[in-house]
C-alpha cells in the first residue's frame, strides 16, 4: 500500500510546515508519497492550503506518488504526478485513473483512502487499515505512524 503524507506531513499537523518545500524533500527522502495543496496563479504554481504561500517549479515535484490537491480550476502540465479535485465529495478520479476516497467509502484497489484524523474522527489508525487492507493507498499526517503498523504487520 502506498504510503501519502498529507501536506508533507511526517507524525501529525505541522502547521506553517504543511506544504513547505523542505518538509516535502523529507517525505520523499523517507520513501512516503506526499498530497499537496496547488495553486496556480497568473501561470505561476504555488503551494498552501488556505492561500497560495510557496511558489514552486513544478518540474521538480512532477515524480511518481507526488499528489496535487487542485485549489484553483487549472490542470497543470504534468509527465508523472498525479491531480485531483475534491471538496466533501465521497470520491474524485484523480488524472491517472485513481480514486481519491474520503473517509467513510468502501476501499477499491485503485483507491486511495483518506485517514480518519482528516475529517476529525476518532477511529484508530489501525483499525482504519485493517478496514482498507487491499487499497492502493492511505493519505495520512502519520505516515510514519503507517510505516511502523506495516512493519509489525510484516513480522
Amino acid at each position: 500500500m502506498q504510503v501519502i503524507a498529507h501536506r508533507a506531513n511526517l507524525s501529525g499537523p505541522r502547521g506553517s510546515k504543511e506544504n513547505h518545500p523542505d518538509a516535502i524533500g523529507e517525505c520523499l527522502a523517507q520513501g512516503f508519497g506526499v498530497e499537496l495543496d496547488l495553486w496556480t496563479l497568473n501561470g505561476e504554481h504555488w503551494l498552501g492550503h488556505d492561500s497560495p504561500t510557496y511558489r514552486i517549479d513544478l518540474s521538480a515535484l512532477d515524480r511518481v506518488a507526488v499528489y496535487f490537491h487542485l485549489k484553483t480550476p487549472h490542470i497543470p502540465p504534468l509527465a508523472n504526478a498525479d491531480v485531483f479535485a475534491i471538496d466533501r465529495d465521497p470520491y474524485a478520479i484523480t488524472m491517472r485513473g485513481r480514486i481519491w476516497t474520503n473517509y467513510g467509502q468502501p476501499a477499491s484497489v485503485v483507491g486511495i483512502m483518506c485517514a480518519p484524523e482528516l475529517v476529525g474522527a476518532d477511529e484508530p489508525l489501525e483499525q482504519f487499515m485493517n478496514r482498507i487492507t487491499g487499497a492502493f493507498g492511505i493519505c495520512t499526517d502519520f505516515p510514519a505512524r503507517v510505516k511502523e503498523i506495516q512493519a509489525a504487520w510484516n513480522r
